[in-house]
Formats: structure tokens, sequence, C-alpha cells
């Protein structure tokens, strides 16, 4: 059971299309969390569902694996456990395009500890700094967008302060950057994408470098070096895999549909 559950989680983070293989090692890491009791794995592998789903976005079923976490949960001594649920059923309908349903778990969510109490839940990222980019993409969504920017540097602040590679990726990559491009603040847009990239370099986090450099392509493309940017944008999104598939990285074939979307390219933007 511990070994499938660490081959799961460590299959959905790699790049090289295997991402795939984890759902079923998941399946199989709950069912023998459910015959042995074992409730940590059992909310592990749960957690681990509603992610994979997210990623191939089944959203439906994603928040089904978010209710069946938030009653594993529900009669747990550990706060933190509360708080995880409450994080799930904030996440996936703010992936719907539902951020009217998020805003009363997520108030729950964000009284999730610090960092110390991640490592012993042997969880993938600090999820009191990440869960501040999802209030970001939130409030973003229920056109609170003044509300959303100022967020920005405080939840960079502590992401770097933090000290955790991937927790900083995510910080920049799920929340500033995005949301300075969807702002129209290339300059903004244009320095979190190089900081991002810089992070990747500079601790071999592969997959969001593939998407720093991804996303510094869009935003070059949208100020104009159009061929270039475009050319370097198919590049590094066919070099993803089928991890260009994540949601993280659908906005980027968006836009890549949509600079082609002109009489002379339709039918590659359509591709």
């Amino acid at each position: 059971m511990q070994l499938l559950a660490a081959l799961g989680w460590s299959l959905m983070v790699i790049v090289d299309g295997r991402a795939r293989e984890a759902r079923p090692i998941l399946e199989e890491t709950l069912q023998l969390a459910e015959r042995l009791d074992e409730k940590d794995f059992r909310l592990r592998a749960l957690w681990g569902l509603c992610i994979d789903q997210l990623n191939n976005g089944e959203l439906g079923r994603a928040l089904e694996f978010a209710n069946r976490f938030s009653s594993a949960a529900a009669g747990s001594s550990d706060d933190t456990d509360i708080m995880l649920s409450h994080r799930l059923l904030a996440v996936a309908p703010s992936l719907s395009g539902r951020p009217d349903r998020c805003a009363s778990p997520y108030r729950s969510s964000q009284r999730i500890p610090a960092w110390t109490d991640r490592e012993a839940k042997n969880l993938p990222l600090d999820l009191r700094v990440s869960t501040q980019y999802f209030q970001i993409r939130i409030l973003w969504l229920q056109g609170l967008a003044d509300q959303a920017q100022a967020l920005i540097a405080r939840n960079i602040e502590e992401g770097r302060s933090n000290g955790h590679a991937l927790t900083f990726c995510s910080v920049l990559g799920q929340g500033a950057c995005p949301i300075a491009f969807l702002a129209g603040d290339l300059d903004a847009a244009e320095r979190y994408g190089n900081e991002l990239l810089e992070h990747t370099e500079r601790h071999s986090v592969r997959l969001w470098r593939l998407w720093a450099r991804a996303f510094n392509a869009m935003v070059a493309a949208k100020r104009g070096n159009l061929e270039q940017g475009l050319h370097l944008l198919r590049e590094e999104l066919d070099r993803a895999g089928d991890a260009r598939f994540l949601p993280r990285f659908l906005p980027l074939l968006g836009e890549l549909a949509a600079c082609f979307a002109r009489p002379t390219r339709s039918i590659r933007a359509l591709k």
C-alpha cells in the first residue's frame, strides 16, 4: 500500500507521458487502504484520485472524490484533514467556472496550518501558501480583479520565504503569471514568467520549466513578436507531450489556437 501510494504520486508529476498510469495504481492503493482500514492512506489515495480527475478535465468525477475525501475526513481528530477537504471542495468548482460554490469551503481552507505540518502529512506543497493562489483565481472569476492582483504580491512574498521549490513554481505558474496575462499587464507577465523560468532552471523542475518557456513565448507573441512567439510556443507544447493537456497548459493551447485563427491559418487553429 505504501509503495503503491508513492508510485502513484510519482507518476502524476513526471513529464514523459506516464501520468495516466497513476489512476489504476491509486485505485489499488485505495482498495488496500479500505481493506486494512488505514485512514491516512485512504485520504492520500482519494486526494490523488481527485487531482488525477482534475488534471484530466473530469470535473464532475473530481468533485465526487472531493466529497468522498470530505466524508472520510469528517470524523478525523486531525483538523488538517478537515481543512484539506475544504480545499478540495473549493478547487473543483473554481476550475469548472463556478466561483459561487467556492467561497465557504475556501474560507475554511485558509486555516490550513503552516509548512511544518505539511511534512507530517507528506504532502507535495505548502498548502497554506498554495491555497492563496486559488483565492486569487476565485477573486478573478468573481470579477474582483483589483483584489486578485493585490493578493499576488503577498502570495509571491510568502512563496519566496517558504523556501520550497515546487510551491513557489505553483505560486507563479498558477496565480501570478496567468492573472497578469489575463489582466493585460504584459510587463508583469513577462517579469513573473522570467522569474519562474530562472527558478525552475535553478531547482530542475522540468514540467514547470516547460510551462514557463511556453508562457514566455505566449507573452512574446502577444507583444507583437508573432512568428517567433508562436513557433516557440508550439515547440514547447509539443515537448511537453501529454502533459500539455493538464489544466495549467490549456490557456496556452487556447492562445495558440486564437493566434492561428486567421484566414490563412484557420485550419491549423482547429487542430
